[in-house]
């Protein structure tokens, strides 16, 4: 049996529970922004919005054509032969035409997308002076001619039919580095990794797969910066690409008419014009050991989504505080349009839900415009029933935010890859790195070039 409350514990004990709401509400306020002009994934229009050239000044044919002299020397020839070895490619077992493939075949572990080109730079150098043609070929979640294609001009990195089926009869992967190889930094060199390539001088193909391991792709960075500029250009962050990265991108890659269509559309209705907007990236499903630490129960794979920030407060406040910092650092960058709206991307759609929907009345703040989405973005390297039967356009978000990242004044991100590689679209000429350190919000660290 209970022993009896008494009046006077019961008054004390209503008390604290009120004060303690109290100041629980007004934490929340310190870290929650107005966020103007939510658009839907859906965008419905009485009449056509007006054409504009807000994508092809970002990429395309045009774009290729301005990145292009900006590449060292050496990669600029490479672009040259290679593209005169296509022209010239007979599809056999016997072709003179060697090819250094990067894969993702299903069932493997590859990264997101941000991570399976970090290294693409690093490739390009191993190709050149292996005198192979580099391809890339995924097939988890889909091949990706789905979303990008080469631009007129660029580098064009697609297999062909017969290229598939040699591709396939070659089966076996490699990779330059594995395990605890990847580990030891010092003995990785770009002659160690050429040498490798050189071992299977036989081979018509050779499928490759590199690990994605933080400090190794760091690494592969670094000396493709070593080996184009004889020194290490790029900020010390935990995610590097190096500062040619925008310009390689927009050589190889352009987005298919579908995804450029629905970009401008997105861009239009969003108010943003390249360089006159800023943008900030909230991965806010991880790390997931953080998260799981502040709800004292396991939430599964940070690929697997579905964190319902909203059920629980202490995951709320953290959402909260994780968007308030992302937004007030970019929003304080320096930058030639500082009063540009401030586009908000994230891999939780309940955290925009939340942001967007719920606490726009609470706080004034910059003018943060973005897309709040039906459905949980769906992560690039989960192997799932989900995936599998999924489509090209499920993944269209992934690319539509990244590529609207790409044309901003300035860049704004914190854990993973995903949000460094939209600064590295803008050639890390300014971008905001906000920290977030066993659960806790640091200050942002900003770097303008």
């Amino acid at each position: 049996m209970f022993p009896p409350i008494r009046r006077s514990s019961f008054v004390y004990f209503v008390v604290a529970v009120t004060v303690s709401y109290v100041l629980t509400y007004f934490q929340l306020q310190q870290y929650v922004p107005t966020l103007v002009n939510p658009a839907h994934e859906q965008f419905i229009f009485s009449s056509p919005p007006p054409k504009q050239k807000s994508l092809e000044a970002l990429y395309g044919k045009e774009r290729a054509a301005e990145s292009l002299p900006k590449l060292p020397d050496w990669l600029q020839e490479y672009i040259h032969w290679h593209s005169k070895e296509r022209q010239n490619a007979k599809y056999d077992q016997h072709s003179p035409i060697q090819y250094l493939v990067l894969v993702c075949h299903k069932g493997t572990t590859c990264g997101g997308f941000a991570d399976r080109i970090r290294g693409l730079p690093f490739l390009l150098s191993l190709a050149a002076e292996t005198k192979r043609v580099l391809l890339i070929k995924w097939s988890k979640p889909h091949d990706l001619s789905h979303f990008l294609i080469p631009p007129v001009g660029g580098i064009d990195w697609r297999t062909t039919p017969e290229l598939d089926a040699i591709i396939e009869k070659s089966e076996q992967t490699y990779r330059l580095f594995a395990g605890q190889e990847v580990t030891n930094i010092t003995a990785i060199t770009h002659e160690a990794c050429i040498n490798r390539i050189k071992q299977l001088e036989n081979k018509t193909v050779i499928q490759i797969q590199l690990d994605r391991e933080r400090r190794f792709l760091n690494h592969l960075s670094e000396l493709f910066e070593i080996y184009s500029f004889d020194q290490i250009t790029s900020d010390d962050i935990p995610y590097k690409f190096g500062n040619s990265f925008g310009d390689i991108f927009r050589v190889m890659f352009e987005p298919v008419p579908p995804l450029a269509h629905s970009i401008n559309m997105t861009m239009s209705k969003l108010g943003l014009f390249p360089n006159d907007y800023r943008s900030t990236h909230i991965r806010a499903r991880y790390p997931t050991l953080s998260l799981m630490k502040l709800s004292h129960k396991s939430l599964g794979s940070d690929k697997e989504g579905g964190f319902l920030f909203h059920q629980n407060l202490k995951l709320r406040n953290y959402a909260f505080g994780l968007s308030s910092l992302a937004i007030q650092c970019v929003s304080g960058a320096t930058t030639t349009t500082n009063d540009g709206p401030i586009f908000l991307s994230t891999d939780s759609n309940d955290t925009a839900a939340l942001v967007f929907h719920h606490l726009s009345h609470t706080y004034k703040a910059p003018n943060v415009t973005g897309i709040t989405r039906t459905n949980e973005p769906l992560h690039f390297d989960i192997d799932s029933l989900e995936t599998s039967h999924s489509s090209p356009q499920d993944f269209y978000s992934l690319f539509e935010d990244l590529l609207i990242m790409g044309g901003s004044s300035c860049v704004g991100f914190g854990e993973g890859s995903f949000g460094s590689l939209g600064a590295a679209l803008i050639g890390n000429t300014c971008f905001v790195y906000y920290k977030v350190i066993q659960g806790q919000l640091h200050v942002c660290e900003k770097r303008v070039h």
